[in-house]
């Protein structure tokens, strides 16, 4: 295939040239480039980027197929320019055995329609099975919940969490909320007395959301682990920060020259908790949504690059369990359609650029977790690339989302950007309306060592 006449967009760099891909690879680049009997696509006017890398989603199936597979999954992904994603462990079928974890590759290897990997779930004993995992090259990372979420994982016991990061081998991601501290504020603003009285107060609103998983409940969290990592040199990748407080306790960690990198979510840049008043348990979120002040203060943290990467967390749900009374509704929205797009609008009201698009996105997530070969338009890497468009327009409607749950909350939203062509080792997957790429073309993700 031969992508002619576009501009390339690296994370250092930006040219006009053509771009000649073979077996999967990338082979040439260079201008006026022909080659006879070549599929060619012009890109007049558009901007070709890496593939997008999202190093953070749900991608269900197992016993929550109703919702999400890894087909309809990776059908999002693709839709919305994303080439390579790493699912998370807490689901149906929790990743925290190599059991688990090969059941997990059977059915990914045969539903998958872009390039796949998996974060291995921690529990307070499993450690042996940690340490085999972190040999295995299809792992990103050992993922720590430290606060309750969607599943049934969670190390809220620090002796769990030390040993854990002494031990581990790979990074570890952690969800950082602190669980004591959101038991004590449910029972404080849900005015209950345990937790089964808190779930049958089907009548308290999803505002009460950012109340309970205030900001000190990340904060408290992040200090922890910090603190924990300075003695035992873990590698650590903090997943959806949402607050200042944060970003400043991790740059500060950046400074002493700990191995720390951090994350932000587009919910958390693109919405606020304004909007729980209108959408109620379609905006509940973990973290929660924050305020206006909290919401520029991730942008500017964004901008000036405290923050090392972007990543969906797209954890879908149905609408009927949304719509359940708030302490049953699941946390979670869907992301993986939408984030680029999200991101081209921003570049258009020039928040940020191009170029820094293609660093959180794709370039950073590839360093961060070592995925070998992604990330860059460059001769030998893989041929992933997404077309874009900054001039056309784009409305974001549940009719033409493919992930299964069938909702956004950025539904009705205008764009200026669009997504025209996706293309995955070297052919196109997706082509604007469809996707083509067929089960199973997707490719497990190797990771390296840190």
């Amino acid at each position: 295939m031969l992508v002619k006449n576009g501009t390339i967009v690296n994370a250092k760099g930006m040219l006009k040239a053509d771009i000649y891909l073979e077996l999967g690879k990338i082979r040439r680049i260079g201008k006026n480039m022909k080659m006879q009997g070549e599929e060619t696509i012009d890109a007049s006017g558009l901007f070709v980027l890496p593939g997008m890398v999202d190093a953070h989603v749900h991608l269900r199936d197992f016993r929550e197929v109703s919702k999400e597979d890894y087909f309809t999954g990776t059908s999002a992904a693709l839709a919305g320019g994303v080439t390579s994603v790493i699912d998370m462990p807490n689901n149906s079928l929790p990743t925290i055995s190599m059991q688990n974890l090969e059941a997990k590759k059977f059915v990914a290897g045969r539903k998958a329609v872009c390039n796949y990997g998996f974060h291995f779930g921690a529990t307070p004993d499993n450690f042996e099975e940690a340490a085999i995992a972190a040999r295995d090259p299809s792992i990103a990372s050992l993922k720590i919940y430290m606060g309750s979420s969607t599943g049934s994982l969670l190390l809220d016991d620090f002796s769990a969490l030390y040993c854990h990061l002494a031990s581990f081998k790979k990074t570890i991601t952690l969800h950082a909320e602190d669980e004591h501290a959101i038991r004590h504020f449910s029972k404080q603003h849900g005015l209950m007395e345990n937790e089964e009285d808190l779930r049958g107060a089907k009548h308290t609103k999803a505002t009460i959301h950012s109340k309970i998983r205030n900001e000190m409940v990340a904060e408290l969290a992040v200090t922890r682990a910090l603190s924990a990592a300075s003695k035992t040199s873990a590698k650590l990748h903090f997943a959806h920060v949402s607050t200042k407080k944060e970003v400043d306790l991790i740059s500060a960690a950046k400074r002493k020259k700990m191995r720390i990198t951090c994350e932000v979510s587009p919910h958390h840049i693109f919405l606020d908790d304004s909007l729980t008043k209108k959408l109620g348990n379609f905006a509940k979120v973990n973290p929660p949504l924050r305020g206006k002040k909290t919401v520029l203060e991730l942008w500017s943290a964004l901008k000036s690059g405290k923050i090392d990467i972007l990543a969906t967390d797209h954890a879908p749900h149905l609408r009927e369990e949304k719509e359940l009374g708030y302490w049953e509704a699941p946390s979670g929205m869907p992301g993986l359609d939408t984030a680029l797009l999200l991101m081209l609008d921003a570049v258009n009201k020039r928040r940020l650029s191009l170029q820094k698009v293609v660093s959180l996105y794709s370039y950073m997530p590839s360093k961060v977790f070592k995925i070998y070969n992604k990330g860059e338009i460059a001769v030998g890497k893989d041929a992933d690339l997404v077309l874009v468009d900054l001039k056309a327009k784009t409305k974001i409607s549940k009719e033409k989302l493919f992930t299964k749950c069938g909702w956004s909350p950025y539904e009705g939203t205008q764009i200026q950007g669009a997504i025209r062509r996706t293309i995955l080792a070297g052919k196109t997957a997706y082509d604007g309306e469809s996707v083509i790429s067929r089960m199973g073309e997707g490719k497990e993700l190797r990771f390296g060592k840190i």
